[in-house]
């Protein structure tokens, strides 16, 4: 029943907020998930890489000899965990799939999670990941075991410099594989956040990979490592994921629900309809502890969450009207009956709050 409620009912082809959210979005594994992204990200410091784009994945976007030009690009993500990071690092490495597949020469993404700590093991982890990954990627030479034993040999001995390490193994690798390989590669790294561990990645391993992707929870530390880098002339720009305001939030749910509308819906894309137009406001209402002047802003993930069950809710309680009443109880019901209200928004908040301490 809950099928026959969103499409006839609601006409809605799907679940505006359904599966697709329940972790980060990844047009790599599924292409219709790029209809789900909504733009809630900062693009000020990064001037050539910008805003999503249903038609071209990214607005701007460095082509071959851009990034040919730059040496290396490093692309920095930062923001609070459930804010899109790992979406848009998904988006970036699609559009880069998609533009080396159209090319015939798609790249080669070596991608891992990195601890703060040591450095040059850090270095020497990613270094071991690409070694691996380099050979999955079907490319017979150099071996894996030719690069294991330049790294080896290079883990061995101490380092000359704390702003760099085995940036010499990077670069014969670089030799190497060139004449091999002309695909691309591609870094992508999370899971650190200090300024001098973002720039050491970047210092070590340029010489190698196209483009490295760094997500960081911690943006002060990432535009102090983009002002460093781009002091001495390096190619690096800075986007920052943000949580979302009330008008953010009314852009972003009537774009999902036009997404996912029927063709003969007779709704246009102003409309929030299965929500009455003043539903939303639940999500930013303020309680006692709200000083003057504070604004209420919103993890996406806990948008996605509210939203989801708040459709649910209502669907369930509809379905539970026709399975006492019959399927004609759908054609009477009030106008109030039919939306998803406030109330309805507010239950939802509650329930998510309770389950998943989402906060504003």
């Amino acid at each position: 029943m809950s099928d026959v409620i969103l499409n006839d009912l609601y006409k809605l082809k799907a679940h505006p907020f359904g599966d697709a959210y329940k972790g980060p979005l990844d047009p790599r594994a599924d292409p219709a998930t790029l209809s789900y992204y909504v733009d809630v990200y900062k693009w000020e410091k990064s001037p050539v890489l910008q805003r999503i784009s249903c038609d071209n994945v990214l607005e701007v976007f460095p082509d071959d000899k851009a990034l040919d030009a730059a040496g290396s690009l490093l692309v920095l993500i930062a923001g609070a965990n459930q804010t899109g990071k790992e979406s848009l690092r998904n988006l970036i490495l699609h559009k880069l799939e998609r533009e080396g597949a159209a090319a015939d020469n798609p790249p080669i993404v070596t991608e891992l999670e990195l601890q703060e700590g040591d450095r040059a093991d850090s270095i020497r982890q990613i270094g071991t990941m690409f070694a691996y990954t380099y050979e999955g990627a079907g490319v017979a030479a150099p071996a894996r075991a030719d690069l294991e034993q330049i790294l080896d040999k290079a883990t061995s001995r101490r380092s000359a410099s704390d702003k760099a390490y085995y940036a010499d193994v990077f670069q014969l690798w670089r030799q190497l594989i060139r004449p091999k390989c002309k695909r691309p590669l591609v870094l992508s790294v999370s899971g650190v956040y200090l300024y001098n561990t973002l720039q050491v990645i970047y210092n070590s391993t340029r010489h190698l990979f196209k483009v490295i992707v760094i997500l960081t929870e911690d943006p002060t530390n990432a535009e102090s490592c983009r002002k460093l880098l781009a002091d001495e002339k390096r190619s690096v720009v800075l986007i920052e994921s943000s949580k979302l305001a009330h008008a953010d939030v009314e852009r972003y749910v009537r774009r999902r629900l036009t997404a996912e509308r029927r063709p003969d819906s007779g709704f246009d894309a102003a409309s929030l309809f299965p929500f009455s137009p003043d539903a939303l406001d639940a999500l930013y209402d303020k309680g006692p502890t709200f000083a003057t002047g504070d604004e209420i802003r919103w993890h996406l993930d806990f948008v996605n969450s509210t939203l989801r069950r708040a459709i649910d809710d209502h669907v369930a309680a509809l379905s539970a009207q026709v399975a006492a009443g019959g399927p004609a109880v759908l054609d009477h019901l009030s106008p109030a009956e039919l939306v998803i209200g406030p109330e309805t928004i507010k239950q939802a908040r509650k329930s998510i709050h309770k389950t998943v301490g989402a906060g504003g």
